[in-house]
C-alpha cells in the first residue's frame, strides 16, 4: 500500500509519526518522490516515534545527533550537513488491510530495507544492528530462519506451546537444544522471534538466539564491518555478546578472529621460525629445554608423553555428514569424538559430487585443519561431463583452501544407467570413453592450476583400469605432474609402474584391515611415497562402525606401523610430512 505524504519542516528531535495500528516496520522510500511529496509504503505501524535513515525505518526516535554517533555503517559527513525531513502520514484509511510479506516483497522491487524490530515498549527496544550493511531482516524471516533451525525449532515449539519436556526427550536432542534449554527461564518469544532476556537488567536490549544460517553474517558484520574494524578476539566476542546469543559463541568468535586472513596479515609473530637441528657429529649431546607439566613414572622420574597426531589425505566430508545428518565438521567432532580433536592435525575433504560442491563451505565451517579438493568422480563421469560443470570446477579450484583436483580417473566397474541394458558393451565403451574425456580434461585443468591431481582407478582385479590410466598420463606427457594414487591395493608389478612418475605417493586406506589382502605390496612403498587415509565414510576398518570417521585414522597407523615394523612415531612423523608437502600445506597450524 503505497500512500501519498508532506514533508514539514523538522523539529527539534526529527522523527516520523506513524499512526498507532500495528507494529514496526515502516518502509520509507524517498527515492520514489520529487518535490513536497514522497511515497510510503506501510507495512507494520505502531503510534512510537521511529528513527529514519536512508529511507529505512531503523528504531525508537531520539536526538538526531545520537542517532548519528551510535549508527553502525559510516554515513558520509555531506549527509551529515543535511537536516532530515519529518515525515507525517496523511490520508490513512482507518482499517486498511495488513499488507502480506509476499506482497511487500514484490512491491518494494529489491529494495532490502527490513529491519529487526519487535517490542511495543522502550525496554524492548531491540532494532538490531544491520548484519550485512544493506540486508535488514524483519521478524518474519528471523522466525522463518529459526524454525529452519533444527536446534532453535524445538524451543520456540516448547516455549509457545508451555511445554515441558522429559529428560528422555531432550536426551534425544542435539547438544545445542539441550544447552539452551538450560537457559529456559531467560527465553522468550517476542512478535514469533526466539531472544534471550536479561535476568535483573530490564535496560539491557534482549539478545536475538542467532540461528545457523546467520552466525557467519553475524560474525562478518560484528567484526569485518566499516565501524567494527577488524577488531580483537575479546573486543569482537564483547561486541557480539552485546545482541546475540547461540551455542559455543565463544569458540566461534576466536576461530573466527583467527582465520581472519587480515588480521593475520598484520600479525607479527615474534618468535623465530621453528628449524630442524643437524648434528655435526655422530652421538652428539644437545640441551632441550622443555616446559611441563610432566608425568611422574611409579619409580619416581619425571617423563614427558609424546603427542601423536594424523594427517588424514583423503576423506568424504560431505558424505559423512549426509549419513550421520550433522551440520559441519565441528558439530561432527562434537558428537563422533569428543575430546580426541587434538589427534586430527589435517585433513583433505574431497568434493566429487557436483549436487554438493556449493555446500563445501557450510560443511567446513569454521574449522582450521581442512582443506579441500574438487573433482568429479568416474561413476559420474561415465555419463558425461558438461563444459558448465567444468567452468564451474575451474572457478571452485581457485579458492586458497583447494589443494589438489580429484579424485579422478577410471572405473571399470561402472555400470549403466540402461534399464533393461539392450547392448552392454556399447554401454562399457562408451561409459569409458566418457571418462577418459573427462579424467584428460581435468589433468589439462591441474596443469593449469599447478594443482595435484588426486586419482581413482579401479577394475575387477585384473588391472587394466590402473594400466590405462597410466597410458594416459605418459600419452599426453603429464608424467611430471603431482599424482596421489588414492586408496592404493594393486600388486607389486602395478606399484613399480606407478613409481616411474617422479612424483606420486600412494594412499593406503582400512580396507586392508577387515579384509586382511594387500599386506605385502604395503611394506613395499617407498617411505617418502606413503601417506594414510580413511576415505570415509567409507571403507572403515571395524565391522561395528558402518560409517567411518577421520579419528579412526589412529588404527591404520598401528597396523601399517607393525606390517612395517617401525616405531608408530616414525611412522606418523614420516607420512604426515610426505602428506604436508604433497599438498604444500602449512607445518604449523595457525
Amino acid at each position: 500500500m503505497f500512500i501519498t505524504v508532506e514533508v514539514k519542516s523538522p523539529p527539534e528531535d526529527h522523527y516520523v509519526i506513524v499512526p498507532k495500528r500495528n507494529h514496526l516496520p515502516v518502509l520509507i522510500s524517498n527515492v520514489m518522490g520529487t518535490g513536497s511529496k514522497y511515497i510510503v509504503n506501510i507495512v507494520k505501524d505502531t503510534g512510537l516515534h521511529v528513527k529514519i535513515q536512508k529511507g529505512s525505518c531503523l528504531g525508537y526516535a531520539e536526538p538526531w545527533s545520537r542517532f548519528l554517533n551510535d549508527v553502525d555503517d559510516v554515513i558520509p559527513l555531506a549527509k551529515r550537513q543535511v537536516s532530515p525531513l519529518e515525515v507525517k502520514i496523511a490520508n490513512v484509511e482507518e482499517n486498511p488491510t495488513t499488507q502480506s510479506e509476499e506482497s511487500f516483497n514484490s512491491s518494494i522491487q529489491g529494495l532490502q530495507a527490513l529491519s529487526f524490530s519487535v517490542a511495543d515498549s522502550k525496554e524492548h527496544d531491540m532494532t538490531q544492528p544491520n548484519i550485512e550493511g544493506d540486508d535488514i531482516y524483519s521478524p518474519y524471516h528471523l522466525r522463518q530462519l529459526q524454525l529452519q533451525d533444527s536446534d532453535l525449532f524445538p524451543l520456540i515449539e516448547w516455549i509457545e506451546s508451555q511445554y515441558d519436556p522429559s529428560d528422555a526427550e531432550l536426551r534425544l536432542q542435539s547438544p545445542a537444544t539441550r544447552a539452551l534449554w538450560l537457559l529456559g527461564s531467560c527465553l522468550e518469544v517476542i512478535d514469533g522471534v526466539l531472544y534471550y532476556k536479561w535476568i535483573n537488567q530490564s535496560e539491557r536490549k534482549p539478545c536475538l538466539v542467532v540461528p545457523n544460517s546467520l552466525k557467519s553474517d553475524v560474525l562478518l558484520h560484528c567484526h569485518d564491518s566499516k565501524v567494527a574494524g577488524h577488531l580483537g578476539q575479546q573486543k569482537t566476542l564483547d561486541r557480539v555478546k552485546q545482541s546475540f546469543l547461540w551455542y559455543h559463541l565463544h569458540s566461534d568468535c576466536i576461530d573466527y578472529v583467527k582465520s581472519c586472513h587480515i588480521c593475520n596479515q598484520a600479525h607479527i609473530n615474534h618468535r623465530a621460525a621453528l628449524k630442524r637441528f643437524h648434528a655435526g657429529c655422530p652421538m652428539e649431546r644437545i640441551h632441550l629445554d622443555i616446559l611441563g607439566p610432566f608425568n611422574t613414572s611409579e619409580s619416581g622420574n619425571r617423563y614427558s608423553e609424546e603427542q601423536l597426531v594424523f594427517v588424514d589425505s583423503h576423506f568424504h566430508l560431505d558424505q559423512i555428514l549426509r549419513r550421520t545428518r550433522l551440520r559441519n565438521l565441528q558439530h561432527l567432532q562434537s558428537v563422533v569424538a569428543p575430546g580426541c580433536s587434538q589427534y586430527f592435525y589435517y585433513g583433505v575433504a574431497n568434493y566429487v559430487f557436483p549436487s554438493r560442491w556449493n555446500n563445501w563451505d557450510s560443511d567446513v565451517g569454521f574449522a582450521r585443519d581442512v582443506y579441500v579438493s574438487f573433482g568429479i568422480h568416474p561413476f559420474l563421469a561415465a555419463e558425461g561431463v558438461s563444459k558448465r560443470q567444468m567452468d564451474q570446477l575451474d572457478s571452485l579450484t581457485d579458492s586458497h583452501l583447494c589443494v589438489a583436483i580429484g579424485e579422478v580417473g577410471l572405473d571399470y566397474t561402472t555400470t549403466c544407467i540402461c534399464r533393461p541394458c539392450h547392448n552392454p558393451s556399447r554401454c562399457k565403451e562408451e561409459a569409458r570413453r566418457h571418462q577418459e574425456e573427462a579424467f584428460i580434461n581435468m589433468l589439462l585443468l591441474a596443469r593449469r592450476k599447478s594443482l595435484p591431481v588426486i586419482i581413482h582407478c579401479r577394475n575387477c582385479g585384473d588391472g587394466s583400469a590402473a594400466k590405462r590410466t597410466l597410458e594416459l598420463i605418459l600419452h599426453h606427457n603429464l608424467a611430471d605432474m603431482k599424482f596421489y594414487l588414492h586408496c592404493f591395493e594393486g600388486t607389486i608389478e602395478e606399484l613399480t609402474a606407478w613409481q616411474q612418475l617422479p612424483t606420486i605417493i600412494f594412499g593406503v586406506s582400512g580396507k586392508f584391515i577387515r579384509d586382511n589382502t594387500g599386506l605385502e605390496v604395503i611394506t613395499r612403498i617407498l617411505p617418502h611415497q606413503h601417506v594414510l587415509e580413511t576415505d570415509s565414510p567409507f571403507l572403515s576398518p571395524f565391522a561395528w562402525c558402518p560409517v567411518n570417521h577421520p579419528w579412526n585414522l589412529p588404527v591404520i597407523a598401528a597396523e601399517v606401523s607393525r606390517l612395517r615394523n617401525i616405531p608408530l612415531s616414525v611412522l606418523t612423523w614420516t607420512v604426515n610430512d610426505n602428506a604436508l608437502k604433497f599438498f604444500q600445506m602449512p607445518k604449523q597450524r595457525e
